[in-house]
Order: C-alpha cells, then structure tokens, then sequence
C-alpha cells in the first residue's frame, strides 16, 4: 500500500534558499507525493523557481496568491487543495531528509494514527552549525497506545510547530483545524485546537527535518507586529482551552510569559502598556 502523502510548503521571499527545499521534496525515496507550493504574492524570483521545477516534475503545484497573507493563510489554502492520506507541512527556508516520508509512512502501517510527531534540528544561516539538541523535547517512552502519558502532556503543549509531523487528513474535515490567518503566532492556536481533538497521537524518535535561523525570518522575528499578534490572541486561546486543564495551564504558565517577555524586551512603551492593560482584562475575565 503506497499512500499520497500531500506536502504543503507557503512560500514568501525566500529564493536564496528555495532550490534547496524543493531538492529535498523532489528527492524523497519515497515518490507518491504531491508537493503544494503556495506563493504568497513573493516579490523576488521564488516563483520563477517554481515554475522550473513544475516543468521539470509534475508532483509540483503551484498555487499563487494575489495579495501576501502570511503562512496560516497559505497553509489553509494548501489543506483545501490537498488530496493525500496524510499531510505535511515544510517551511521554504527549511529542508527535510530524504528518507523522512518513507519512514513515516512505514511507522504509520504499523500504528495508524491522526498525528505522529518526529523531530528536528535548527542551524545557523551563516555556517551551518547545527544547534546541540533536538527541537521537540519528546520520547517514544512519553506515549502509550495512542496517547500521551498525563505527566508529558504540557511538554506535548509546547511542541507547537506545525512541521514535524505528519497529519491525517481526515483531521481537516473539522473546519475549526485551520490556522488563524494573517497573524503571527498562528501555529499555536492551530496546534492546541489538533490537540483538543486528535484520538491518536504519537512520536517516533528520529531526526528528519533541518530548520534554519536566519535574520528576518517569521520564525525568528521581533517585528512588533509579531508581538501585537501574540498579546491580541491571548485571549482567544485561554477560551479555547477553558474544558482542559492542562492546555489551560500550558497557555497561562508558559505561552503567556514568553509575549509578555517579548512585549517589555520590545522596549516599546505603546505595547508594555498595551500587554499590561491586556493581563488586566485577562486576569479579571479568567480570576
């Protein structure tokens, strides 16, 4: 049994480093995929590269956007338009083994499930250095026929990069799974609403996925508006977690003390007042 796996790859300025992404799709051992590259109103040559790449191989489509929505826009774009039996989602800076489809594949033959989480290192733009650990702190040891044991389950809150994983796709007939659009911070909210209502979760303890830092990137902004973003949809996920304690706490000890470090390292006077004046109406709507 040979799956379609879709992979969904939101593409934004980033010809520099697109030929490499895309060599790592083209070249996986493991071929029934088809590759969803949403170009999101890019203003330098990363449509050009696509459209090589399209004549070269016919797994690529390339979906074209008018107006630049962010990626959680384009991912939801991708997630209507994708036809696999299971889903994954590729940053264009990033790369990914070769053999990493094919090893999911085979691990979802022997366990079905919704979701199934590997892992990933991060490295530096400039030299490559590969950072020391891995970038989801989980075991195989954490989960147990499909679930993960109560004591990781805040661990399992913060792995909240909608890469590294493989999702089913019959997770997304739930319209509520879907990236809040045009705001940074959008993984979050996504990831707490696939946890809400996944039946079967696991990880499988292999490194398949390079991600890159590099100045300027969404992932490694201190853009006010990322910021801005994050403090406006405290909120929202406080409600959506109000039925589990665990997520709840997830958002309340460890999410929210990250903006709010962001906010007062902003130096920005406008937002430290704005993130005080939020925790005010946090704090009195949720005691």
């Amino acid at each position: 049994m040979s799956w379609l796996v879709s992979i969904i790859i939101p593409v934004y300025n980033v010809e520099p480093y697109l030929e490499e992404c895309i060599l790592s799709l083209l070249n996986q051992t493991y071929a029934n995929t088809e590759l969803l590259f949403i170009n999101d109103a890019s203003t330098d040559k990363s449509l050009g590269i696509l459209e090589q790449y399209h004549l070269i191989d016919n797994r690529i489509s390339i979906i074209n956007l008018k107006e630049n929505k962010g990626p959680g826009y384009a991912r939801n774009i991708g997630i209507e338009n994708a036809h696999g039996e299971y889903i994954l989602f590729v940053d264009s800076d990033d790369y990914i083994d070769i053999n990493i489809v094919s090893n999911l594949t085979n691990c979802l033959k022997l366990k079905r499930m919704d979701i199934l989480i590997f892992n990933g290192v991060s490295f530096e733009e400039k030299d490559h250095k590969q950072a020391e650990h891995k970038y989801f702190n989980l075991q195989e040891g954490y989960f147990k026929d499909g679930k993960i044991k109560p004591d990781y389950r805040i661990l399992l809150a913060d792995c909240h990069s909608p890469c590294l994983k493989a999702y089913h796709s019959s997770l997304f007939k739930d319209p509520n799974i879907r990236f809040p659009p045009s705001i940074y911070g959008e993984d979050v909210e996504f990831w707490i609403r696939c946890l809400l209502q996944v039946k079967r979760i696991s990880y499988v303890d292999f490194i398949g996925y390079h991600r890159r830092y590099r100045k300027g990137s969404i992932m490694t902004s201190g853009s006010l508006k990322n910021i801005r973003d994050r403090m406006c949809n405290l909120d929202k996920l406080l409600e959506i977690c109000q039925e589990d304690i665990v997520l709840y706490n997830y958002i309340v000890s460890i999410y929210i003390p990250s903006v709010i470090k962001k906010a007062f390292d902003s130096n920005n006077e406008i937002f430290i007042s704005q993130m005080r004046e939020i925790l005010k109406e946090l704090e009195t709507k949720y005691n």
